[in-house]
């Protein structure tokens, strides 16, 4: 759900890079070669729903299980995309957004974008989630989410100095999302002319 941003807002770009790099510097070259990805509607993990956090609406604690469910690791269903240590805190207040190019060998794509911090400790922390999925006018064409960013969970969310953002890119997100059956490639592209980006909406500290 996109909300309007609050005053001092500043909408940050993290670029998708080489070697599963999230960085804020643009890609400045055309040789970055494209993240290839299999779909078959299934990940090997299952995404458990935010209703673990309704007792915080009541001021009590969240209930303390994994929001996901790592059962066994199948390649190329899943890529992450991580930053360097934040060197302060920085709070996002809004929608974050995911901008893809891609291609797809088949009519339909799905990628499903989950928002992480990982603290220095090396625990993940779920901030958002958002899903796409898109219709290809023929197979290998070029397509983007440019015109229309895909939209995340509407959250708040201060991530610590020395915590750095995780992107993860999935091809499925059962059992939130009904999947895309079928055997396809898809190729995630992360160069200068299609430079797939996650927007954050960063607001000044005091909020």
């Amino acid at each position: 759900m996109w909300i309007s941003p609050v005053p001092g807002t500043k909408q940050t770009s993290y670029y998708l890079g080489d070697s599963g790099k999230l960085s804020t510097i643009r890609p400045n070259g055309n040789g970055s070669q494209p993240d290839a990805l299999i779909n078959i509607g299934f990940t090997g993990s299952i995404y458990v729903g935010y209703w673990m956090d309704v007792p915080e609406l009541f001021g009590a604690s969240d209930i303390p299980i994994s929001k996901r469910v790592k059962l066994f690791k199948i390649p190329f269903t899943e890529r992450d995309y991580v930053s360097e240590p934040l060197a302060a805190d920085m709070t996002i207040m809004g929608t974050p957004m995911a901008t893809y190019y891609y291609q797809n060998s088949g009519p339909f794509t799905q990628l499903d974008s989950t928002l992480y911090e990982v603290t220095p400790e090396g625990r993940d922390i779920l901030v958002s989630r958002g899903a796409y999925e898109g219709y290809n006018p023929s197979a290998w064409s070029n397509n983007n989410t440019a015109s229309n960013p895909i939209e995340m969970q509407a959250c708040y969310h201060r991530f610590q100095a020395g915590s750095r953002i995780k992107l993860e890119v999935a091809t499925a997100s059962l059992i939130d999302i009904l999947p895309v059956w079928g055997i396809n490639l898809i190729l995630l592209h992360h160069k200068q002319q299609m430079s797939s980006s996650l927007n954050l909406p960063v607001v000044p500290d005091t909020y």
